[in-house]
């Protein structure tokens, strides 16, 4: 009234630091148990971490903090790359919890959608995206818990491992343990946003099985595609009768201004089943995910379909799943295997520092006498030290020749796709323009086309050089791991004989001690990461 500046509210919670260790700097998001906030960890230098603080309200309902309890305790278990991280749960001195996460820069899939030019994610993109959320999905389950709330607004996209659309699924503060009872608050209702809920949510009785997840994830599938939900309304009660009655329109009636293949048609029918027991189940729907990513066209700077997803249809007796399809399996591993490694190479960058540090003052200290003079158990050390690395190089020869011929294989498929692809186009552009009357060249024309068609879909990757590029990358990075290993036992057993190596390498020895250290650390990491390696050998074998 009087023209004065309006202040805006200050959060009380920005620039306290709790506990300590968590200076709070800003808050990202709020929602219905709490606020997250971003946060510097004080002890460690330019540690970033996310804090879900429990609002003060909620502080202290008892039902309320064992839910907490249960997200926390659900994201600190979980250590899967698709999931946002927990790292630990604290209380502060008023009895406010606060949980430390991983903190993430992105944006989330409903924001991207309403950001994209026409409303809605490519089909590629949109398959790529449900296909990491279906893998945190069946890790939850695995775990026996069912996530609850699976939406376009929990799905953040981050840039990973050279990703942008890597996924990590969002806000686990529904989640329900299924081997533990449930935690009713009369506020929460049914549990879910209204949206994505499934139709036994509004029955009554003990509906939470992993039947509630697909059901939420075939709703978020629906709107990536179309932009638009499933169902739309500002009465609550109309809406949960479309939930419970009404049948899920067709993606080309949300929008028919775009074409869907008839199998994403059946892929969103099979995921809003009304009977749960009719739902796809998540192996089912990871299986149709890629057969259908498998048959769009590879997007390439070589290829119209850079500017515009176009879906190449099958005829009709090739729909039974033939040995591309088998091959595209191998396809989805290996990418797996490469988005592993990837980011096992970030963990190794300190490691790869640390060795060569150990190795260059190993030799240095052992060159002092000739191997044989030293203890046996050293002496055996360092032979299995040097075959190890001997075999290293080896395999990294044999991996980079392999690679090499993937290479020169993989550009004379893609040239040869945009080749087809570019006399596709037209030849559609001709059909299309043709007047009906000339049926005979039309017809003949259609055979033409489902004849490119078919030579599109058989350019396919030879299966035994994908097979023998997969065994040698998992193979190289065993090996590697095991080298790195064997030096660090060799220094250790170094150490141990410092009596015998004399004062002149005190300061080399001092050095190495240090060196070791980080060696050690860095080489567990790396071993974390590589516990899913072996899992890939099926890869080699199918």
């Amino acid at each position: 009234m009087d023209g004065s500046r309006l202040l805006e509210d200050q959060d009380p919670l920005i620039g306290q630091t709790l506990e300590g260790w968590y200076q709070i700097l800003d808050k990202l998001a709020e929602g219905g148990m709490g606020a997250i906030y971003k946060a510097r960890l004080l002890h460690v230098r330019d540690q970033i971490v996310a804090i879900k603080v429990i609002r003060p309200d909620y502080a202290s309902d008892k039902d309320y903090r064992r839910r907490f309890y249960r997200e926390a305790s659900t994201l600190i278990r979980s250590s899967h790359r698709h999931i946002v991280a927990g790292y630990d749960l604290h209380e502060t001195r008023d009895g406010r919890l606060f949980l430390v996460m991983e903190y993430l820069l992105g944006e989330t899939v409903y924001k991207s959608v309403v950001k994209s030019t026409n409303r809605c994610l490519p089909i590629g993109t949109a398959l790529h995206v449900i296909a990491q959320t279906v893998d945190a999905i069946e890790h939850a389950h695995r775990l026996n818990v069912v996530h609850r709330d699976i939406k376009p607004s929990n799905l953040f996209l981050v840039g990973e491992d050279g990703d942008p659309y890597f996924v990590k699924v969002l806000d686990f503060g529904l989640a329900r343990p299924l081997d533990q009872p449930a935690i009713t608050i009369p506020k929460a209702g049914w549990g879910g946003t209204l949206g994505y809920v499934a139709p036994e949510a509004f029955a009554g009785g003990e509906y939470v099985t992993p039947a509630l997840d697909v059901y939420a994830l075939g709703c978020t599938f629906v709107e990536m595609l179309t932009g638009r939900p499933i169902f739309e309304g500002s009465d609550r009660i109309a809406l949960i009768q479309a939930h419970r009655k009404c049948i899920p329109p067709r993606l080309h009636e949300l929008r028919p201004d775009l074409e869907f293949p008839h199998e994403m048609e059946e892929l969103v029918r099979g995921m809003l089943m009304k009977e749960r027991d009719d739902r796809l189940t998540i192996p089912a729907i990871r299986e149709q995910v890629s057969s259908i990513a498998a048959r769009l066209p590879l997007r390439t700077d070589q290829s119209l379909l850079v500017a515009s997803t176009i879906f190449l249809v099958r005829p009709k007796e090739q729909a039974k799943p033939e040995p591309h399809d088998t091959e595209s399996r191998h396809d989805v591993g290996l990418q797996e295997i490469a988005g592993l490694i990837k980011k096992k190479k970030k963990t190794e960058s300190e490691r790869e520092t640390a060795l060569a540090a150990t190795t260059e003052l190993l030799t240095k200290i052992l060159q002092a006498r000739p191997l044989h003079q030293w203890p046996s158990a050293l002496n055996l050390l360092a032979t299995q030290s040097q075959q190890l690395q001997r075999e290293e190089v080896s395999l990294r020869q044999a991996l980079s020749q392999i690679l090499t011929k993937r290479e020169r294989e993989r550009q004379r498929i893609e040239t040869r796709r945009a080749e087809l692809h570019l006399l596709i186009r037209k030849l559609r552009e001709d059909i299309r323009a043709r007047p009906p009357a000339n049926l005979g060249e039309r017809l003949s024309d259609e055979q033409t086309l489902e004849h490119l068609e078919k030579q599109f879909f058989a350019l396919q990757a030879d299966p035994v050089l994908i097979e023998q590029l997969a065994k040698a990358t998992i193979d190289h990075q065993l090996i590697k791991h095991r080298s790195s290993v064997a030096v660090y036992r060799l220094g250790q057993s170094v150490l141990s004989h410092r009596l015998e190596i004399g004062t002149r390498f005190r300061n080399a020895v001092n050095s190495l001690e240090r060196s070791l250290d980080v060696l050690g650390r860095s080489n567990h990491n790396v071993a974390a990461l590589m516990e899913d390696l072996p899992a890939f050998r099926g890869v080699a074998a199918q």
